[in-house]
């Protein structure tokens, strides 16, 4: 059940990269979710820690219907995010204020993309694929946790899959918010800017130290097929151990 909530953290992104093409309802949709993004980062009373909280069934729906689409297309996801993704957060790295945000958006798809080689190569799988996901495309958020009480085995396993996702489902969040900010030029404050780079960073560290523990992710590889997993190998085992150990303990503390 784990390697079933293996996901790249843009598949909402996605969703904004082909709007043009998208369908009348599919548009809809993305516009929903984006304008909701908007009125949060201009919402100073409550803090985005609490809104994206509220707001994970909704990702999570936004999340599934970008699959289903993907699938329909047969989309390669993985060139999505070596020929696009990866090139705009690298470039928006040079815009000062959203220089730090950027950053750890670029480390946390590091992490999300050496976690799903690790995922295929167990389960035997020669690359990522969408199509898993036709047949559940439909499914909420709350049934999805209700699946993974069904499917594994113990609450503790439960607690810690429930937690590996919406560590992805807040990157995702943070992903679309930080587009839009720079997309648009909004006049967000730099305290807004660092809370959501204080998400992601919680979220990468608690998804880098679930993958250790689980025994995922035991080893960094150094040989990679994309050219952003060339990433300075021993800058990203240094980068990558920090941020985990971190997130061990701060994942520890929340589960114990």
């Amino acid at each position: 059940m784990l390697a079933a909530t293996k996901n790249y953290d843009i598949s909402c992104y996605y969703l904004r990269v082909v709007h043009n093409s998208l369908d009348n309802f599919s548009k809809s949709k993305i516009d929903s979710f984006i304008e909701l993004i908007r009125n949060d980062l201009f919402n100073k009373a409550v803090p985005l820690k609490v809104i994206i909280k509220q707001r994970l069934p909704l990702i999570f729906n936004i999340r599934m219907s970008a699959f289903k689409l993907i699938s329909s297309r047969n989309e390669n996801l993985s060139e999505l995010i070596d020929n696009e993704v990866y090139p705009y957060f690298e470039q928006m790295a040079a815009v000062e204020r959203l220089s730090g945000i950027s950053e750890n958006i670029l480390f946390a798809l590091r992490c999300n993309r050496k976690v799903v080689k690790a995922l295929t190569a167990q389960s035997g799988e020669q690359q990522f694929t969408v199509e898993s996901f036709a047949d559940i495309a439909d499914i909420t958020f709350e049934q999805f946790l209700g699946l993974l009480n069904i499917n594994t085995p113990g609450k503790g396993q439960t607690a810690i899959i429930s937690e590996w996702m919406k560590c992805t489902l807040q990157i995702e969040y943070c992903i679309c918010a930080t587009s839009l900010i720079n997309d648009e030029k909004l006049m967000i404050s730099n305290e807004r800017i660092n809370e959501l780079s204080s998400i992601i960073v919680d979220a990468a560290q608690n998804y880098s130290a679930i993958a250790l523990e689980t025994g995922i992710w035991p080893v960094i590889e150094k040989s990679y097929s994309s050219k952003y997993e060339d990433y300075s190998d021993e800058n990203f085992i240094k980068e990558q151990k920090e941020l985990a150990e971190a997130g061990i303990s701060s994942f520890t503390q929340n589960w114990e």
